[in-house]
């Protein structure tokens, strides 16, 4: 009996070392992908500290706090208003690969599933602040919400890719509650 062990012990120690090997790099790698334009992002923009004088002392009797003002609030809750009014209409992807001379995007979804795209005269190209882009300017690993034209095509044709990072809100919103596009 003992002997059945030893024989199942290694082919099950090789199995966990496969799938650990095949998956684990996979998942790390789109977890980055999907998280380091965020961290990038907070790292830019610290937030601010509130002067001393002010920091947790309530309003004085019959005072009410005033609303942060425009100029008050912090270039990070700047940036991030900036992010949740920016247009995320679109799938997500990671740029994979990008043939300038063939005029195809490979896309990669966090799922790890590949599709072709093709790009003509009339695809726009958009950064992060709503910037014209180049197809030249995007390059892989960039993270991309890229509207598709008709599906029905054997290569479907880019309308439009907005190059800019997926946020945590986002990201919940789109894979964790159901209602993704």
């Amino acid at each position: 009996m003992n002997e059945h062990l030893d024989d199942q012990a290694p082919q099950e120690r090789d199995f966990r070392e496969f799938v650990h090997r095949r998956f684990a790099p996979r998942a790390v790698l789109a977890l980055a992908a999907l998280l380091l334009p965020c961290a990038l992002l907070a790292q830019q923009n610290p937030p601010a500290a509130d002067p001393p004088a002010t920091q947790g002392t309530p309003p004085a009797a019959g005072q009410s706090q005033a609303p942060p003002t425009p100029a008050s609030q912090t270039a990070a809750q700047q940036a991030a208003r900036k992010l949740k009014a920016a247009d995320t209409t679109g799938d997500f992807y990671i740029i994979s690969s990008i043939d300038t001379k063939a005029q195809q995007i490979v896309l990669k979804k966090p799922t790890e599933v590949t599709q072709l795209v093709q790009v003509n005269a009339q695809t726009q190209y958009i950064d992060e602040n709503g910037q014209t882009l180049k197809l030249q300017d995007l390059r892989a690993g960039d993270t991309v919400f890229v509207v598709l034209g008709s599906k029905s095509a054997a290569t479907p044709i880019a309308q439009r890719i907005r190059r800019g990072p997926m946020t945590l809100d986002l990201l919940h919103a789109r894979y964790f509650s159901g209602s993704g596009t």
